[in-house]
């Protein structure tokens, strides 16, 4: 598992109680709960806060009317138990990252804008370097997100499964879409070895662009151990490689991922405003938005002034979905609050966010790395 404990949030959300899931509503005067659209709300799982619940929700459900502008998309939820809104397919035609056949019988082309722009950054950042080069993109999400088929993961469209560069006996560029087990010794069963150059290439394009956030590179130990010694070798940037070796890890919960790389990318700013949940690992350098977020958590708790029920669950809930543990101050009041329902989901979502404790019933929720 992770050096780093990750706020359990998952677990958090899941105490919050079933009687008080909101409906979309428009902006009116501020003050009332009405007031506020609520809809990343309804994507809450719907369980009580006693007695513990022993099996997890039904996830995130798709709220009615939720739509992306034109060019926009976003994920929400998480990488397991989310979906994806205006999915970005990938193209067919683009020179330097194809799409292997199996993933467009599968309709598992789609992901964010931001990823699938990242993918395509990063398989021509390489290609330019070494001309000829072709990175094939497997699963992201299905058009929509939610389950597809052979993964636990890929429902919100930040998971991206990618072949390794290879080459053939005569170190000429072999790269194709097939996905074959790679050997101690980085060989293919026919012979193809791995590209240590060219795959170090790509995590760094990845780890150097701004405008997404890795959280994993899933890959197995022995092909992660090449890519290290060679931007050792020559000569990388040690925070590059520091970065590099937090973020390649084979994971423990799937395939040691021999044969492919399953990306991972952290939500972005408004993917987290709209409902998109980060579990597991945050990483010491990412950028986790706190000061925007404590602008959003200011502008919600002005809701207690009114001090209705309603408001103050939505409150508890909002704060705790944004997942920053600064907000859990803002909750303090709640803690006497004479009705023992919002005590308790004040108290709970006040101890998650400090990362006191986690309910068992939900532990296993607690660090979401699947890497399948």
């Amino acid at each position: 598992m992770t050096a780093r404990r990750s706020i359990p949030l998952l677990a958090m959300l899941g105490l919050m109680t079933a009687g008080c899931e909101p409906q979309p509503m428009g902006w009116a005067d501020g003050r009332a709960l009405a007031s506020l659209d609520m809809s990343p709300f309804s994507l809450l799982p719907a369980v009580t806060v006693a007695p513990m619940p022993t099996a997890v929700g039904a996830g995130f459900d798709r709220p009615e009317g939720l739509s992306a502008s034109e060019g926009q998309s976003f994920s929400v939820g998480t990488a397991s138990r989310g979906y994806l809104v205006g999915g970005t397919p990938l193209r067919r035609d683009h020179e330097a990252l194809k799409v292997r056949p199996v993933s467009i019988q599968r309709r598992a082309i789609h992901g964010t804008h931001d990823v699938i722009e990242a993918l395509e950054r990063a398989a021509t950042a390489v290609s330019r370097r070494w001309p000829g080069s072709q990175l094939y993109a497997g699963d992201i999400s299905a058009k929509e997100g939610g389950d597809i088929r052979h993964h636990a993961s890929h429902n919100s469209g930040r998971d991206a499964d990618l072949t390794f560069y290879l080459r053939g006996p005569n170190g000429a560029i072999a790269d194709g879409p097939d996905m074959e087990v790679l050997d101690r010794d980085g060989r293919t069963p026919g012979g193809l070895v791995f590209d240590d150059a060219r795959n170090w290439e790509l995590v760094a394009a990845f780890l150097q662009n701004p405008n997404v956030q890795v959280q994993w590179f899933f890959v197995a130990r022995h092909l992660r151990a090449r890519m290290l010694t060679y931007a050792k070798r020559t000569g990388a940037d040690p925070r590059l490689i520091a970065r590099a070796s937090a973020t390649m890890r084979q994971p423990g919960d799937s395939s040691p991922h021999a044969d492919h790389f399953h990306l991972r990318f952290y939500c972005q700013l408004e993917e987290r405003l709209r409902g998109c949940v980060d579990t597991g690992v945050r990483h010491g350098w990412i950028d986790t938005f706190a000061a925007e977020i404590e602008v959003e958590i200011s502008r919600i708790v002005a809701l207690l002034r009114s001090g209705g029920d309603e408001e103050k669950r939505y409150v508890i809930k909002r704060i705790g979905q944004l997942a920053l543990s600064s907000g859990a101050r803002h909750l303090e009041p709640l803690i006497e609050d004479p009705d023992p329902t919002i005590r308790i989901m004040a108290i709970d979502t006040i101890a998650f966010l400090r990362g006191v404790r986690t309910p068992p019933a939900w532990a296993h929720l607690t660090d979401e790395d699947v890497g399948e």
